[in-house]
């Protein structure tokens, strides 16, 4: 019910990721270390190439023009997003729970803050809160981003999150 069409293949096709190589091996390695998810259905967008000089080149152009012209993620949009990264969670769960914190008077943007509504950006409180998760799991802030993500560790960073936001306002 979920699916545009159906494509069948006899297993003599040579397939190869022409992006998302690292998201691919990701998904293989999840697989060989759980395989409850198995059946799970993907996204993906298959273009085929004919292995004459024509195809090498359309091949090559697409690839060069999707990893030369992509735009990157905003960090913004990232923060707002993003379930594994522990300290963009906290981030979110300090704006939208906090007593001090609303969307009303954050701006949402990891620039410098050029008005008088917001009290402080998402990028600000994203980077304290690095800062703290730093220092409450005892790890460098260059390995913050490797805290593993669990919702027990989202909890204990969010009230030490809170309680610091709390006496530092007060």
């Amino acid at each position: 019910n979920n699916c545009f069409g159906y494509l069948s293949l006899t297993q003599k096709e040579k397939m190869f990721a022409l992006d998302g190589q690292h998201r691919l091996a990701g998904i293989k390695q999840a697989l060989i270390d759980d395989d409850k998810n198995k059946f799970e259905t993907l996204p993906v967008v298959i273009v085929s190439h004919k292995n004459t000089p024509e195809g090498l080149i359309k091949s090559r152009r697409l690839f060069t023009t999707l990893n030369k012209k992509a735009e990157l993620v905003k960090t913004e949009s990232i923060i707002a997003l993003d379930e594994d990264d522990i300290c963009a969670c906290v981030t979110r769960d300090i704006i939208e729970k906090s007593e001090y914190f609303n969307e009303e008077n954050i701006s949402f943007t990891t620039r410098n803050l050029s008005d008088k509504k917001h009290i402080t950006t998402i990028g600000a409180i994203y980077k304290n809160i690095q800062e703290l998760a730093a220092f409450y799991f005892k790890e460098p802030l260059t390995k913050v981003d490797q805290i593993k993500y669990s919702e027990s560790n989202r909890k204990e960073l969010f009230n030490f999150a809170d309680k610091f936001y709390t006496a530092t306002i007060k």
